[in-house]
């Protein structure tokens, strides 16, 4: 019999997010758009191009997925603190 373990892919800086003591929580994240990701317990999230242009806000659906805007390679996730975030591959139930 195997043991399964969880990865833990949340690409926030968790460690970085709980030092913070009010207001909001940003980090900007590298992304690779040929992949799914999901994001939860995310105010929003900007979309970055590769010369630093604001490409808009990335779209999230009632699952988590997040759909980026055309030639987005990172993004600037803003989270409000207090809340339980994550941005990563995995989908959660």
């Amino acid at each position: 019999m195997q043991e399964w373990e969880e990865v833990d892919d949340n690409l926030i800086d968790m460690d970085a997010y709980k030092s913070i003591s009010s207001g909001d929580f940003r980090q900007y994240i590298k992304v690779d758009t040929t992949k799914t990701y999901y994001m939860y317990d995310v105010k929003y999230a900007n979309c970055y191009d590769s010369f630093d242009a604001n490409r808009g806000i990335a779209n999230v659906d009632e699952h988590g997925k997040v759909t980026f805007k055309d030639k987005t390679v990172k993004i600037l996730v803003v989270i409000s603190i207090g809340k339980n975030p994550y941005f990563g591959l995995t989908k959660r139930s």
